[in-house]
């Protein structure tokens, strides 16, 4: 077994023997300031769907951080794998799905982290994710966000949306783990994806958006939530 070598601030409860899968984490890259065109590449080739095997409407989106011969780990919130009863896949961006053969659902403490573990496995060559420090992304930094929004019109396929934004404020302690709060764009499907820093490298996991309401969709007739832009990562 390998210790997780995840860095930011959240996971550092549960990565320190709370859970050990059999995984090893990326290569880490000198930090330097990056392109936005340079951060959605890597977004691009690291940003999973993770889909409820039974139908979107509980499908959420991931990031690859880990792999150990043809074994890959994807980091997640836990509210996207949340139940039991159902099975889970895992699409790449090479359009191809993979079956998740085994799930992690993070152990209960005194923060209640809302994040788990999916692994999956090919002999596709995926790039891992570099995982950063989360205290870097300080008020006023600029971050992005990437993941897989469900999709608007029936029958129609998820596309990976990556959307930049600032860091609006830091919380000290906060149900689920919650403390980076930042304004970007984002959309229901996106949870549990990848939010950059500057520097290319993860900084937190996106998991929830701030609504004020719903309103009646024009093109599926389903209510949807009105975001205000602001949000929220582990």
């Amino acid at each position: 077994m390998y210790s997780w070598g995840l860095r930011f601030d959240a996971l550092t409860i549960i990565l320190t023997g709370a859970v050990t899968v059999a995984a090893v984490v990326g290569q880490q890259y000198p930090a330097y300031a990056k392109t936005a065109q340079e951060i959605a590449q890597l977004a691009i080739l690291t940003t999973v769907e993770v889909n409820n095997t039974l139908g979107f409407s509980a499908s959420g989106s991931g990031v690859i951080i880990a792999k150990q011969g043809n074994i890959y780990t994807v980091l997640t919130t836990n509210h996207v794998v949340a139940s039991l009863a159902q099975e889970y896949s895992i699409r790449t961006h090479l359009e191809k799905n993979y079956r998740a053969i085994r799930i992690q659902r993070l152990p209960k403490n005194d923060r209640d982290i809302d994040l788990a573990l999916v692994q999956f496995q090919s002999r596709e060559q995926y790039p891992v994710a570099p995982m950063g420090e989360s205290e870097r992304a300080v008020v006023g930094s600029s971050i992005y966000v990437a993941g897989y929004p469900l999709p608007i019109a029936f029958g129609s396929e998820r596309k990976l949306e990556f959307t930049g934004g600032i860091v609006s404020s830091r919380l000290d302690r906060t149900s689920s783990g919650y403390g980076l709060r930042y304004q970007a764009v984002t959309r229901r499907g996106m949870s549990g994806g990848p939010v950059f820093d500057a520097d290319g490298s993860v900084v937190g996991i996106h998991g929830q958006g701030d609504t004020v309401g719903t309103v009646k969709s024009q093109w599926n007739g389903q209510m949807e939530e009105i975001k205000t832009g602001l949000n929220s990562a582990i």
